[in-house]
């Protein structure tokens, strides 16, 4: 891990998670600044990948969409970290784009917030999103919520053991075919 990065002062990360993000709780109640943000993110984001394997099962099933249905990474990491697990994966140049959290704007939107999901979506369709039909597919519960209360069809990605969710669960990505096969 790269050490480069540690705080000024020491830090209680107790109770600092805030909406999903350890690093909104860092901004609302430790006063880091957005370069503060953005360091600590590349601080936790230099993680040995190694152990990630290319996924045709998955790649194969992107590749099956059908044209004109867009195809987007969420995040709340950053773009460059988003690059690296989907170089691991074999993914890369299987999307039409990612959607990251800009820890440099103030305040920054992340997947908490239903301003990061219209922002994506707007930015996936070039414009309003009004009448279009979005899908979204999630291994959160609080991130698969906040899409469904946009409207979005929603289907949640659990790989473990048995879990209680008020989504549709799929056990593996490539399952999704299953859930809307009007997609392929």
């Amino acid at each position: 891990m790269n050490s480069a990065w540690m705080p000024m002062q020491p830090v209680d990360f107790r109770g600092s998670t805030v909406g999903g993000l350890t690093v909104r709780g860092l901004i609302l109640h430790h006063d880091f600044a957005a370069t503060d943000v953005a360091r600590f993110d590349r601080y936790v984001h230099d993680l040995d990948l190694s152990m990630l394997r290319r996924d045709l099962e998955i790649s194969e099933m992107i590749g099956r969409v059908r044209d004109g249905v867009g195809k987007w990474a969420l995040t709340n990491g950053s773009e460059e970290h988003a690059d690296r697990v989907l170089e691991r994966l074999g993914l890369t140049g299987t999307l039409d784009g990612i959607v990251a959290v800009e820890y440099a704007s103030e305040p920054f939107v992340s997947k908490c917030d239903p301003q990061f999901y219209v922002a994506a979506a707007e930015k996936a369709v070039g414009g309003s999103i009004d009448g279009v039909e979005v899908y979204f597919a999630d291994d959160s519960e609080d991130n698969c919520s906040v899409a469904a209360g946009l409207g979005w069809e929603v289907v949640r990605i659990e790989e473990g053991g048995p879990v209680e969710s008020n989504f549709r669960i799929v056990r593996k990505v490539s399952q999704i075919r299953d859930v809307w096969p009007h997609l392929f």
